[in-house]
């Protein structure tokens, strides 16, 4: 299910980044277009800008006229028998040179209405321009056009600078004419594209949605029919070891030494049975997350008890003693009896299973101001320090340890510990023993 899950999720991805690939694309054509129109607007003004001032000195005789030396950067103006020179930036080319002499000697016939209407005449399109013509200070002269409205971003275009002598300047700015139409028949097949790729990706998202809530919807299930069935398993097998306790009680005068034996060999395996129940309810119960019910206990007498039931269930082939040290003024703390019992039964277990023959449990229980430590020492083999911090981890194993077991032990006191607003670290050093340290708030 998960490879599927997986798949779905490469697939959704790769189509995503197609799709944004194909807008960026599409937004890209239309900066570009957005560019391109710019340019040939600016430079369609300039040159109207030109043609109307060389209008303004062929079709309007006044008896005035102009000449521009390029090379000497000079513009000559003639008014009847009066002749005057300026002097102009060698930057300027030869072109503006002469148009902004001529606009000196322009008519009142040249006006920012003419010069639209002259743009007009000579673009393949109509464009909204509005228009001002301002002098060297920068006030308004001149304007005509739309005004521009709030809900429209037109263009700045480039300044044309008008004359040397009067030094004007037109301004002017201009919507881009965006035609939907014309742009979706321009790129038909990107757009087609898109849309297809946007129609699959939902579908992916869907297929994904459905996918998760299927496996969702039979992990629930799973979890209810197994835990179903270790509840089950845990009624027979108290029943089981009930009565094993009979029998040991009515043959004990008369049994022979192998019937003792066989006796302890079912016992073994029943402990052995009763422990990975626990495990699995433990584990069953950490898939919808561990809900604590805090009550008021006697935490030293708590450990104490579970002490005493360790000392009554000690493997024969294991020599084992418990030192326990509790420093505590005040003895109540509030947790969850049962999740406490299991995750000191879960360290205690660990201690004895990973140990030689002769085990020493340290169980050390201290205040904190309001917090309560309670640290499980032992004598065993020990963590490889870099294994320390994957303990934790479901299902993880040191390969060199050996016993019987699924790597989840640990997982459930860390998540029992969590539960209870505390946190629980392992320090350890290799064929030393290992230290757990819980840390517990006393509310």
């Amino acid at each position: 299910m998960k490879k599927i899950v997986t798949c779905w999720l490469i697939t959704a991805l790769a189509i995503a980044s197609v799709l944004v690939w194909q807008f960026l694309s599409l937004f890209n054509l239309y900066s570009i277009n957005k560019e391109k129109f710019s340019n040939e607007v600016n430079e369609r003004i300039y040159k109207t800008v030109y043609e109307l001032n060389t209008l303004q000195t062929t079709k309007y005789h006044t008896g005035n006229y102009i000449g521009v030396n390029a090379e000497k950067h000079l513009a000559l103006y003639i008014r009847g028998n009066e002749r005057d020179t300026l002097s102009f930036d060698p930057s300027i080319g030869i072109v503006e040179a002469t148009s902004r002499a001529m606009y000196d000697f322009r008519t009142p016939d040249w006006t920012l209405e003419r010069l639209d209407s002259l743009f007009q005449v000579k673009s393949n399109r109509h464009v909204q321009i509005t228009y001002k013509l301002t002098d060297s200070t920068g006030k308004v002269i001149q304007s005509f056009g739309e005004t521009k409205s709030r809900f429209r971003k037109d263009i700045t275009g480039s300044p044309v600078r008008l004359g040397f002598l009067t030094k004007h300047v037109l301004r002017y700015s201009y919507a881009y004419p965006f035609s939907l139409s014309a742009f979706i028949q321009a790129n038909l097949q990107s757009i087609i594209l898109l849309a297809f790729l946007l129609l699959f990706l939902s579908s992916c998202i869907l297929s994904v949605f459905h996918s998760f809530r299927q496996a969702n919807k039979q992990n629930k299930i799973r979890d209810l029919v197994v835990s179903t069935i270790i509840h089950n398993l845990d009624s027979p097998l108290s029943c089981v070891i009930n009565t094993r306790q009979l029998l040991e009680e009515e043959i004990e005068q008369h049994a022979t030494r192998e019937e003792k034996e066989l006796l302890n060999v079912i016992q073994d395996e029943l402990t052995k049975m009763s422990t990975t129940i626990t495990q699995l309810l433990n584990l069953s119960n950490t898939s919808y997350g561990i809900k604590v019910s805090k009550e008021e206990i006697d935490l030293p007498a708590l450990l104490q008890e579970i002490i005493n039931y360790n000392k009554m269930i000690l493997p024969r082939d294991k020599k084992v003693s418990f030192i326990p040290r509790f420093n505590m003024n005040n003895h109540i703390v509030k947790v969850d009896s049962n999740h406490f019992e299991e995750i000191i039964q879960n360290l205690i277990d660990n201690s004895i299973k990973y140990s030689g023959k002769e085990v020493q449990i340290e169980i050390i229980c201290e205040q904190q101001g309001k917090n309560v430590t309670i640290r499980i020492k032992d004598n065993g083999h020990g963590i490889v320090p870099n294994n320390l911090k994957k303990i934790f981890n479901p299902y993880f194993r040191e390969k060199n340890k050996q016993g019987k077991g699924y790597g989840l032990g640990l997982v459930y006191v860390k998540l029992a510990v969590e539960a209870h607003g505390g946190h629980v670290v392992a320090d350890s050093q290799n064929q030393s023993g290992t230290e757990f340290i819980i840390t517990l708030p006393r509310e």
